[in-house]
This record gives structure tokens, sequence and C-alpha cells, in this order.
């Protein structure tokens, strides 16, 4: 399963087909299950009606296989066993057809014989089978079924010349075929051959051939199909088919391992193999492993299959035709699922893992699957194509949500192979190893790389080139490694439309990740391109997608309309070239969108217009280019709106109108002479502006009317000193003066910053033309220094200033007269009275509040903080009572 990442699941919803399977798959489903019971509960009414016994081999008379059958038919709900003296394995021997089993809820038990024994299939398997029914190679049919419920175990049937097991007619519903060896003899390892294996057709429904644990039949060495169904909702699980009993070693069906067939009647709504655990088919060393035929095959389903492969799984034991071919009009059929379990391994096949082919043959899907790998990733490979869409096989699904992803790699011929088929959708699938590829058995290598989705057109051929002609609708997203290591080719994915139709068309690429950074690889001649594209009246859509090539990412789109290279995914994705190419080039091209991708690694230009107008890049991470970010080459490029994009760290200019370099400002902006009419950059009013936590104030002048889009260069400018521009930040639009201002904000650390202009809609020169970056301008952090008075008396300046980080700040501080400074705090500190106040190496905002204080007077008492006066008055009463109290004292003494 590919891991790509979480995207939006793709709807799939043809006229309600779709529903429409899956409501009848799930009813088969759960009819299978039931039928699974159905002999042992057929008849719950009553006991069994009889057991018939075979004591001997004879082909007819009492004790026989015949008579027993006979007896059986004339008395349903009876069981066959066998006692067959002598030891060892028994083999009978009709001399002409055994009667079909009329009768329904029959059981005929094989392992009733002495000495038999089951057991799961697989390598050391313990199952031993001791009766053999052998058609001679005279006989049409070994066993017969044309009533309902019955069951066969345990037996080795072969050599028949129309079928081994037969089920057939409308009445033959709910069979079951389990642990028996078809088309082998008993010791499980040995051909015994017939016509086909087992034959379920005219309208017998709902069988079940084989299932988990001792269930699983051996079919193999038949000279045409090992299973053919020609009938509705029948379930084939747990068998080896073309294999041994072991599941190592090659047997083989001389066709197909299954045949669903609906030339004859209806054939839909079949399920091959299971998601449980033992439910899916070994089905490997037929022709082909899998063919769904015919416009009334319909709604079948094939999952947890191992198709090429040994039983274990990882190593290649090849069909030699396809894995699983879809052809001849079969519709609606699902190859796969949405989880693990669901996943088929088709690997190790001689010609294509899937092929899927002809007209009518629509609304398949193929989803979840490992094709050219084992579960685990290992390199098996197929000897063609991984999956080949072919003939008018139109609305085909490759994969679609993340679960139903497939993983398609080594294989010998393409990845994913389309010709002539429309409305395709190729999504969230890893592809990657495509040509030379091929699996040990092959002996050689594909001599030529082949693409990692090829869309093919006979009319070229080249392999390792992928051409399109005249083919709408599809859709090619959410891909993984697309372009890995896909050896040596011209083009990687090649789209041509033919030029001489007028059809209005629909294509698109989505998300797709097309190889891996550094692969090696060739390419021809002058054409290096990873993607190149030529189209006419055409809507081609590119979203969120990746590309690694060898050469150009894109190489060139021209003589195109409307194509959109686009996506919306946060990051963008990948856009990538290794060779000497532009990332993305567009040569006569109008109308196009390149959108949320990432260009980047090109031994070239990032993207490049020549004669190409009114196109739009935008939102694209453009970055590691050894040329410029985008280029604007000629006077016949004009419009070419270049938005939000991020462009930096190439080699050239971001962005260059003629690609010569920084292109003056000359005041004209509706120059024909000159690419998107030489539309004049932006001009700032300072060379470095004040980054006060994470904002800045920028005004300038740009021409009038103008959107100024304004980037964050980052601390690596341009060696021009022009750009490029790694952040969007906002924009503003010019006044009719020219004037711009604005406020950016989410700005981190020093650095640059850098403008362009782009004309607005209803300007003389038209709208979207995009100028060169401006001249940067620098982005220095800087801190606020804020300063007040705490009361009156005193003032300072100034107020408020911006100061760059590693500066000082000067606070003049002014007192009244008579006042003097008192105290300073500085962000609620004390400070140190000084005047002017200075803050050395300013690293951080300060608030800084200063206090004043009254001189003291010449003369005076210095001011106490209380009334001196009543103290003043107290003195002098004391004062004047002493010299009463002496004068008395001295009155006192004279008179003593």
């Amino acid at each position: 399963m590919v891991q790509k990442p979480l995207r939006k699941r793709t709807a799939f919803t043809v006229s309600g087909g779709t529903f429409r399977y899956a409501c009848v798959m799930c009813a088969a489903v759960f009819l299978g299950g039931l039928l699974c019971s159905l002999p042992f509960f057929l008849y719950p009414q009553k006991a069994r009606a009889a057991t018939y016994t075979v004591t001997n081999t004879n082909d007819s008379g009492a004790g026989s296989l015949r008579a027993a059958i006979e007896g059986a038919n004339a008395d349903p709900g009876s069981t066959i066993e066998f006692a067959i003296p002598g030891g060892g394995v028994q083999t009978i021997t009709p001399l002409s057809p055994l009667p079909p089993l009329t009768g329904d809820g029959i059981i005929i038990d094989g392992y009733s014989q002495p000495g038999a024994l089951p057991g799961s299939l697989g390598p050391g398997t313990t199952r031993r089978i001791m009766l053999e029914i052998d058609g001679g190679g005279s006989v049409s049919h070994g066993l017969n079924m044309n009533s309902a419920g019955n069951m066969i175990r345990g037996l080795s049937v072969y050599g028949c010349t129309s079928s081994n097991v037969g089920i057939a007619g409308p009445g033959a519903a709910g069979n079951l075929v389990l642990g028996c060896y078809i088309g082998v003899k008993a010791n499980g390892t040995e051909a015994g051959g017939g016509n086909d294996g087992v034959n379920i057709s005219f309208g017998a429904a709902s069988s079940i051939i084989g299932g988990t644990g001792d269930s699983g039949n051996l079919i193999s060495a038949a000279d045409h199909e090992g299973v053919v169904i020609r009938s509705d909702g029948n379930f084939v699980l747990g068998n080896n088919i073309g294999t041994d009993c072991t599941g190592t070693q090659p047997i083989g069906n001389g066709s197909n391992g299954i045949w669903i067939d609906s030339n004859m009647s209806s054939s839909s709504n079949n399920i091959i193999g299971g998601q449980a655990s033992g439910e899916g088919n070994l089905i490997s060393c037929n022709q082909c492993g899998i063919a769904i035929s015919g416009p009334d095959a319909q709604g079948n389903t094939v999952i947890g299959n191992r198709i090429g492969v040994d039983g274990s799984g990882e190593s290649a034991l090849p069909n030699t035709g396809e894995g699983i071919l879809v052809q001849d009009g079969a519709n609606g059929n699902v190859v796969g699922g949405d989880t693990p379990a669901e996943s088929n391994v088709i690997s190790g096949n001689g010609r294509e893992g899937i092929r899927i082919t002809g007209s009518g043959t629509e609304l398949n899907r193929v989803t979840g699957n490992c094709v050219g790998t084992d579960e685990q990733g290992r390199e098996l490979g197929n000897g063609g194509s991984g999956i080949a869409i072919e003939s008018d096989a139109d609305s085909t699904r490759i994969g679609g949500s993340e679960e139903e992803g497939n993983r398609i790699a080594n294989n010998g011929g393409d990845g994913i192979r389309i010709d002539s088929s429309a409305g395709c959708e190729i999504s969230c699938n890893a592809i990657s190893n495509c040509g030379g590829g091929a699996p040990p058995y092959m002996g050689t290598r594909a001599p030529l790389g082949y693409g990692g989705v090829n869309y093919q057109d006979t009319l070229f051929g080249l392999p390792g080139c992928a051409f399109i002609a005249s083919e709408p609708d599809f859709v090619i997203s959410d891909n993984a490694q697309v372009l890995a290591g896909n050896g040596t080719s011209n083009f990687h994915v090649v789209l041509f439309h033919d030029l001489t139709n007028d059809l209005y068309e629909t294509w698109y690429l989505r998300s797709d990740i097309w190889g891996e950074p550094d692969q090696p690889g060739g390419f021809f001649d002058a054409y290096e391109g990873g993607v190149a594209a030529s189209i006419d009246r055409t809507d081609y859509y590119w979203e969120e997608d990746v590309f690694v090539a060898q050469g150009a990412g894109v190489d060139y789109l021209w003589n195109g309309t409307q194509p959109v290279v686009s996506g919306f995914q946060d990051p963008p994705r990948l856009v990538v070239g290794v060779g000497s190419r532009s990332g993305v080039a567009l040569n006569g091209a109008t109308g196009c969108t390149i959108s949320s991708n990432m260009i980047g690694d090109n031994g070239g230009n990032g993207i490049s217009f020549m004669a190409s107008t009114e196109n739009e890049i935008t939102l694209n991470e453009i970055v590691g280019n050894e040329g410029i970010g985008v280029v604007v080459w000629d006077r016949e490029s004009y419009s070419v709106k270049i938005s939000t994009n991020s462009i930096y760290g190439n080699g050239g200019l971001g962005i260059d109108l003629l690609g010569d370099g920084v292109t003056p400002n000359d005041g004209n902006n509706n120059n024909p002479e000159k690419p998107n009419r030489g539309y004049n950059f932006p001009v700032f009013s300072a060379s470095e502006i004040p980054l006060l936590e994470g904002g800045v104030s920028v005004s300038g002048t740009a021409p009038p009317g103008a959107a100024v889009q304004f980037y964050s260069v980052g601390v690596t400018p341009d060696s021009s000193g022009h750009g490029g521009g790694q952040t969007y930040l906002g924009q503003a639009t010019a006044a009719a003066d020219g004037s711009f201002t604005a406020s950016l904000t989410d700005l981190r650390g020093d650095g640059y910053l850098s403008a362009i202009a782009i004309s607005p809609a209803g300007d003389a020169s038209g709208a979207g033309n995009a100028s060169e970056f401006s001249q940067n301008v620098g982005l220095r952090t800087a801190h606020s220094i804020s300063a007040s008075v705490s009361g009156e008396h005193g003032k300072v300046d100034p107020a408020s200033q911006v100061v760059f980080q590693g500066n000082k700040a000067t606070i003049n501080i002014h007192p009244d007269d008579g006042y003097h400074i008192a105290s300073i705090s500085d962000n609620g500190a004390p400070a140190a009275v000084s005047s002017p106040y200075v803050i050395n190496d300013v690293r951080a905002n300060h608030t800084v509040v200063v206090t004043f204080a009254k001189d003291e007077a010449n003369g005076e008492l210095p001011a106490t903080g209380f009334d001196l006066l009543p103290l003043l008055l107290a003195a002098g009463l004391l004062m004047l009572l002493g010299l009463a109290a002496l004068a008395m004292g001295t009155i006192q003494l004279r008179r003593s």
C-alpha cells in the first residue's frame, strides 16, 4: 500500500453504477456465507435420508460410484461415502459420464475413504487424497451438479473431455467443491489433465469453490481454463490454481487460471479471493492468471490473491501472459480494495500485471494492489507494464484515496500505460523502477527505460516516451515516485493532443511525486523533459504536482489554451528536475495557471515563458534552480501574473523580464517592446526599516493603481540587491500619485524586504503584468523607548523613540525652574539619576518615568516638612519663664 500524505477521498460515481455494484456484491457476500452451511441446513426437518457406500472401483453395479449417485439422486440429502478395500489410492475410471447430481443436498465425501486425511495446501501439506476419478480422456464430465446445495470433497478428478467438475443449470445453486485435486492426481504433483478444471455455467449461481484451511482445492493441468464462471454470485476461495499442492512448483493450466466469461450468459458479482486469512487464491503458471470478459461481466471483485508468485508471495512463479486481463466490454469490476487484506500481489507475470482493454470495458477499478512487488515491496516485476489501459477502455480508475493507492514497481515496461482510453483517473499510487525491472526468469532487462505513466499513441511508439492523441478527460493525481529509477527515456511523461482536432478536453495531473531527486538516468538528444505537452484548445490541469525528471520537470506546453498546473496543499508539493532544462517552460501558452507546486533543483530556470500571455504563477515555491526563478523572455509574453509565490535561492534573479538582469525603472509602464510591458518595480522611501515585535510600517512609490506585494527576502538576498521573495507578507494598492503605505506583521528577525508591482484590471498595459523584484530594504530589529513624568514640574524628550537593537537611547530631562530630578525608574526599577538619561545597548523595550522635587531657597531654613513657628513661640515663652524664675530667685535671696 502507498503511504502518501492524507487527502480528500476521491468520489467515483458514474450513473449510480458503483453503488449498485457495491450493493450487489455485499448481498453476494452475505449469500455466500449462508450457502457455506447450506448442505447442513437444507433439510433441517428430518435426518439425512441415507448413506450410500462405494465399495469398489467398478463402472456400475452394486457398490459402484455410479449406483451410489443414482440412489442419492432418488433420495435428496443423502451422503455418499467410500470404503474401497485394498489400501493405497483407488482409481475409478468411468466408461461413460457419471450421472449428474439432480437430488438436492447430496454430499460426496472422498475423505471417508480409508487412509484419506484433510489438510491445508502448501509446503509440507499433510493432506492425503486416496480416491481418484479418471475420465481417461474419453468421458465428458467427472462429477456434474445440476441441483442445489450439494458438496464434493476430498477427491481427485481429472482426464475429462469437457470439465472435470461441472456445475450447470439455473437450479444448481449453492454447491460446494472443497478440498479436492482437480486435474491433478492424488499425489498433488502429477498432472492428470482434462479440458477445464471447474465449469460453472448456464445460470448456476452462488457456488463456492474452495475455502480456508483444508477446504482449498488444487486446480491445475487443464488443457484450457482452470475455473470457468458463466453465472452470477459465485465464490472462488483459498485454491491453488496452476501450481502443485505445495504452491512452489508449476503444473499450469493451458489458458486462464480463472475465466469469468459473459459471452454466453451473465457473469456478474462473482468474488475471487477474500480478505479473511486463507481466502485468497494462489493463481500462477497459467497463460493468464484471471480473465474477465464480456459486457455482462459486471461487478466482479478480485481481492486478496497472489497472482504470478509462489505460495509464500516472495518469489516469482509466473503466469506467462497477464496477471489479470479485463476485456471485451467487462465493466464495473474491482481488483483490490482499500485495506491490506484486500490487496492482490500481481507480480512475476510474463506480460502486463493488469491489462484492461476494449471498447465498453469501462468503469473498472484497480485499487490497493502490489503490482511488481510482494507485500513487503521486494522486487518481483512483471515482464510488461505494471498496468495497461488500452483501446477505449474508458473511465478506468487506478488507485483513488490514499488507502486505495497501488504500489507499481520493477516492471519491464511502463508503470502505467494508457493508450486511446478516455476519462481515466490515476490517483495515490507509488510508481517506480519502470523499464528494466523485469522478473529474473525473463533473463534480460528491457533495452530502454519506460515512463512512469505512459499515454501512448500508435503514431509514435518510442519506448520511454508517452504520447496521447485526442484522449479527453483523464486524471493523474496524488501518485508517489512516478519517475523514480525509470531507466533511460526521452520524456517520462509526454502528453500530445491531436493539433488537428477541435475537441475540448479536460486533463488533470494532481499531487504526483514523479520520482526522487538525484536519480541517475539518460535521455535523448536535445529533449530532456520530464513531462511535455502539446495542447490545442484544451483544458489541462496539473494540481499539487510533484515531478522529478532527468531534464525538465515539465518541458513545454505549447500552443496551449487554459492549462492549469495547480494544487492546494500545505506545504506545496515538489516539482523538481535534475537535468539541464527548466522546471516548467511554456511556449505560446495562453491562460495557464501554475499553482501550489515546488519547483526546484533544475539545471536551468524554474519557470520560463516565451510568446505566452495571460498566464498566472501563484502559490508556488521556486527555489534552488541554477538559473532564474521565473523568466519572461520576450515582448510577446505579457500579462504574466507572478503572485504570492516563494521565490528564493536561485542562481539568477527571482523574477527577470528579458533574462538580462535587473531592468532599471524608466517610468514607462506600458512598453510593448518589453516583456510584461516593462512594468516598473516599487521603490521604498527608506533603505532601512525598524522591525518592532515582528511588524513594520513601509512606504514608497509604485506605478499608480498597482497591487504592491511585499515579501520577506530572508537573511541571504540576491547578489543583485533585488529580491527574491521568500515569504509573502501582504499587499497594498498604490494611490493615483503612486504612493503606498502598508503595515506588515509576522516578520521574524533581521533580514530584508522586497516587493513587486502587478498591474490592475483596466490598466493601460493590461491586467496582470508583474514587475521584477524591487531593491531590497533592510529590516533591523528595533525597540520602543517611552518616557514620561510622574506628577508635574518638568518634562522629558523625546516622549517616544524607536531604537535599533544594540544602539543607545538618550532621554533629555527638563525640570521646571526651582525644581530638580528627584528619581528615575526604568521598567519599574530605580535607575541612577542623570540628565540626559542614557540607555546603552538597547535589547528590549523601555518605559522610563521621571519625578521632580522643589529646590532649597538661599538664607531660608530648609523645608522640613512641618511648621516651625509654633516651636519658635514655645521656645521664646520658655526663655521668658526662665528669666522670670531667675528674677524671682534673686529677689528671694535678697529677702533672706
